[in-house]
């Protein structure tokens, strides 16, 4: 994941967004904290709370602070966000596509799209009519 100084800048800028995300959070659950306080009733902030807390977690999991296999059985559901999550993903359909054109075959879904991109058969006059 950071194996270049490009790729580690952009892992800082994420980090640093991520820092930003919390204190912003911390700032809008003070202010519905204090709204309630003067107005009364049910603790409403709690709504704002949770909402808040599971989009820092996701982000989070996103930029790699929190692994998901964390959470117990729902890291299998949560896997998607990890940093190298697409790279694994794009790495098995590759294996999986080149294993089928090793043994000759092509999937079905590339065929359909080989069908597609074929362009039309056009009949070529040679200029003279015929009657």
């Amino acid at each position: 994941m950071l194996d270049n100084e490009d790729s580690i800048r952009k892992y800082v800028r994420e980090l640093r967004m991520f820092y930003k995300d919390i204190v912003t959070s911390g700032i809008v659950m003070l202010v519905c904290i204090v709204a309630w306080c003067a107005t009364g009733g049910g603790f409403w902030p709690i709504w704002v709370l949770i909402a808040l807390s599971v989009h820092t977690l996701l982000r989070a999991i996103a930029i790699g602070r929190v692994s998901p296999s964390d959470f117990g059985f729902f890291h299998k559901f949560l896997a998607f966000l990890r940093p190298e999550w697409e790279e694994q993903q794009y790495q098995k359909i590759l294996s999986s596509f080149n294993k089928s054109v090793a043994k000759g075959g092509v999937s079905s879904s590339v065929r359909r799209q080989q069908k597609r991109e074929q362009p039309p058969i056009v009949e070529e006059h040679s200029g003279e009519e015929t009657e």
